[in-house]
Protein backbone atom coordinates (compact mmCIF):
# COMPACT_ATOMS: atom_id res chain seq x y z
CA UNK A 1 0.00 0.00 0.00
CA UNK A 2 3.00 2.52 1.01
CA UNK A 3 4.82 1.64 -2.42
CA UNK A 4 1.53 1.99 -4.16
CA UNK A 5 1.33 5.81 -3.20
CA UNK A 6 4.85 6.88 -3.00
CA UNK A 7 4.83 5.84 -6.70
CA UNK A 8 1.53 8.06 -6.73
CA UNK A 9 2.73 10.60 -5.18
CA UNK A 10 0.39 11.11 -2.42
CA UNK A 11 3.66 11.06 0.22
CA UNK A 12 5.18 14.33 -1.81
CA UNK A 13 5.74 17.47 0.47
CA UNK A 14 4.20 15.61 3.54
CA UNK A 15 6.20 15.68 6.84
CA UNK A 16 6.41 12.70 9.45
CA UNK A 17 3.37 13.72 10.80
CA UNK A 18 1.36 14.00 7.74
CA UNK A 19 2.66 10.82 7.14
CA UNK A 20 1.63 9.30 10.60
CA UNK A 21 -1.77 10.76 10.45
CA UNK A 22 -1.93 8.88 6.34
CA UNK A 23 -0.66 5.69 7.91
CA UNK A 24 -3.81 6.01 10.93
CA UNK A 25 -6.19 6.57 8.47
CA UNK A 26 -5.49 3.88 6.34
CA UNK A 27 -5.22 1.77 9.58
CA UNK A 28 -9.49 2.35 9.61
CA UNK A 29 -10.17 1.56 6.18
CA UNK A 30 -10.67 -2.27 6.97
CA UNK A 31 -11.66 -3.63 3.53
CA UNK A 32 -8.86 -1.23 1.47
CA UNK A 33 -6.60 -3.22 4.29
CA UNK A 34 -7.85 -6.94 3.24
CA UNK A 35 -8.14 -6.06 -0.33
CA UNK A 36 -4.07 -5.17 -0.14
CA UNK A 37 -3.29 -8.21 2.07
CA UNK A 38 -5.18 -10.53 -0.18
CA UNK A 39 -3.23 -9.22 -2.98
CA UNK A 40 0.11 -9.85 -1.22
CA UNK A 41 -1.19 -13.30 0.13
CA UNK A 42 -2.40 -13.94 -3.52
CA UNK A 43 1.18 -12.74 -5.02
CA UNK A 44 2.83 -15.20 -2.29
CA UNK A 45 0.94 -18.06 -3.43
CA UNK A 46 1.66 -17.90 -6.68
CA UNK A 47 5.07 -17.45 -6.47
CA UNK A 48 5.64 -20.15 -3.93
CA UNK A 49 3.01 -22.33 -6.24
CA UNK A 50 5.76 -22.31 -9.14
CA UNK A 51 8.69 -23.94 -7.19
CA UNK A 52 11.61 -23.12 -5.63
CA UNK A 53 14.05 -22.57 -8.64
CA UNK A 54 10.86 -21.30 -11.21
CA UNK A 55 8.96 -19.28 -8.38
CA UNK A 56 10.96 -18.42 -5.40
CA UNK A 57 14.43 -17.81 -7.25
CA UNK A 58 13.62 -16.07 -10.01
CA UNK A 59 11.26 -13.61 -7.95
CA UNK A 60 14.33 -13.10 -5.64
CA UNK A 61 16.50 -11.94 -8.91
CA UNK A 62 14.48 -9.73 -9.73
CA UNK A 63 13.62 -8.11 -6.56
CA UNK A 64 16.93 -8.39 -5.44
CA UNK A 65 17.55 -6.39 -8.76
CA UNK A 66 15.16 -3.75 -8.37
CA UNK A 67 16.28 -3.41 -4.50
CA UNK A 68 20.04 -2.98 -5.94
CA UNK A 69 18.74 -0.13 -8.92
CA UNK A 70 17.03 1.25 -5.49
CA UNK A 71 20.27 1.68 -3.53
CA UNK A 72 21.91 3.47 -7.06
CA UNK A 73 19.43 5.73 -7.64
CA UNK A 74 19.38 6.61 -3.57
CA UNK A 75 22.85 7.34 -3.71
CA UNK A 76 23.12 9.29 -6.64
CA UNK A 77 20.12 11.73 -5.12
CA UNK A 78 21.59 11.99 -1.85
CA UNK A 79 25.05 12.80 -2.86
CA UNK A 80 23.61 15.40 -5.29
CA UNK A 81 21.65 17.52 -2.47
CA UNK A 82 22.86 20.56 -0.66
CA UNK A 83 25.47 20.11 1.69
CA UNK A 84 25.73 16.28 1.30
CA UNK A 85 29.55 17.34 0.79
CA UNK A 86 29.97 18.34 4.52
CA UNK A 87 27.59 14.99 5.31
CA UNK A 88 30.03 12.87 3.55
CA UNK A 89 33.03 14.52 5.37
CA UNK A 90 31.30 14.22 8.89
CA UNK A 91 30.50 10.20 7.90
CA UNK A 92 33.89 9.33 6.59
CA UNK A 93 36.63 12.11 8.55
CA UNK A 94 37.29 10.26 12.20
CA UNK A 95 37.20 12.88 14.74
CA UNK A 96 39.25 11.62 17.28
CA UNK A 97 39.09 14.56 19.83
CA UNK A 98 35.32 13.06 21.12
CA UNK A 99 36.64 9.24 21.52
CA UNK A 100 36.99 8.51 24.85
CA UNK A 101 37.74 5.44 27.29
CA UNK A 102 34.50 5.02 27.80
CA UNK A 103 33.78 4.62 23.88
CA UNK A 104 36.31 2.61 23.38
CA UNK A 105 35.18 -0.13 26.21
CA UNK A 106 31.61 0.33 24.62
CA UNK A 107 33.07 -0.99 21.10
CA UNK A 108 35.09 -3.75 22.46
CA UNK A 109 31.85 -5.07 24.22
CA UNK A 110 30.16 -4.93 21.41
CA UNK A 111 32.26 -6.70 19.53
CA UNK A 112 33.22 -9.14 22.15
CA UNK A 113 29.41 -9.57 22.52
CA UNK A 114 28.68 -10.35 19.03
CA UNK A 115 31.47 -12.79 18.63
CA UNK A 116 30.77 -14.77 21.36
CA UNK A 117 26.65 -14.74 20.07
CA UNK A 118 28.22 -16.09 16.85
CA UNK A 119 30.55 -18.75 18.47
CA UNK A 120 27.27 -19.93 20.03
CA UNK A 121 25.00 -20.17 17.38
CA UNK A 122 28.08 -22.41 15.52
CA UNK A 123 28.02 -24.61 18.39
CA UNK A 124 24.80 -25.13 18.69
CA UNK A 125 24.40 -26.23 15.18
CA UNK A 126 27.19 -28.33 15.43
CA UNK A 127 25.40 -29.83 18.41
CA UNK A 128 22.21 -30.57 16.48
CA UNK A 129 24.09 -31.76 13.32
CA UNK A 130 25.01 -35.01 15.00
Amino acid sequence: MHTFNMVKGSFIYLGPLEIGLFFDLFMGRTLEMIIWMALVVGLGTFICSAGLQKGVERASKVMMSGLFFILIILVLRSVTLPGAAEGIRFYLEPDFSVLSWQGIYAAMTQAFFTLSVGRGYDHLRKLYQQ
